[in-house]
């Protein structure tokens, strides 16, 4: 579970989320709904640790077994090939069987240097990494990008193993593809922060309703 107790977050007078309290239970998976701009990158890094803030973030997630975050400026090892990095990432859950069970990059692939991975190559591997370590939360910022459509079912199953465990938070623009994941909503407009169970609405719906013009 994680929790935002009287949370804000502004830049100098620039306000981006005002006193907001809110609710994330695990083995589930949110979507982070906003317009460019709203604060979605922003939460996810107040979450990590990785930018300043006022209120309380509680979550009971440290060490290895954490927070594993994916964005979509890749991280990675560029000198290093794809084992390699599974490995450094990974640490003890490093298991080469088990990589060649998850169906995502070949062989070849794997024993190239990172640097001539594309986009959608460099995602896939970060979601091996997920997949090595079993995180207790998984945070995906842009996650569909670069990806093509075998991909994109890959993901979906990863993303179905991974959550009889783990609370996940996504973003992005995609929607078709997030509508497929997602069991709650969160929504950023106008300073505020609105959660859903998920209803009838399509994300498209959801999105002129709450964030377009800043209706929220």
């Amino acid at each position: 579970m994680i929790e935002f107790i009287d949370f804000s977050k502004k830049y100098g007078h620039d306000v981006i989320f005002s006193d907001t309290n809110l609710v994330l239970e695990g083995s589930k998976t949110y979507f982070i709904l906003g317009r460019n701009g709203s604060g979605k990158t922003t939460l996810l890094k107040c979450l990590l640790g990785l930018e300043n803030y006022n209120g309380t973030i509680k979550h009971p997630y440290s060490g290895q077994q954490g927070i594993f975050p994916i964005f979509d400026d890749i991280p990675l090892y560029l000198n290093l090939n794809g084992y390699d990095n599974l490995r450094m990432f990974t640490g003890k859950t490093y298991n080469k069987e088990r990589i060649d069970t998850l169906q995502s990059l070949p062989r070849h692939l794997l024993k190239k240097k990172t640097q001539y991975y594309s986009l959608g190559e460099k995602k896939k591997l970060l979601m091996m990494v997920a997949m090595l370590k079993q995180p207790s939360c998984l945070v995906m910022d842009e996650i569909a990008n670069g990806l093509d459509q075998e991909s994109l079912e890959w993901l979906l199953s990863c993303i179905g193993e991974l959550k009889k465990s783990c609370l996940i938070i996504a973003t992005g623009h995609y929607f078709e593809f997030y509508e497929k994941i997602l069991d709650a909503l969160i929504v950023l407009g106008n300073k505020n922060i609105l959660q859903f169970e998920c209803g009838k609405e399509s994300l498209y719906e959801i999105y002129g309703k709450y964030c377009r013009n800043d209706q929220a």
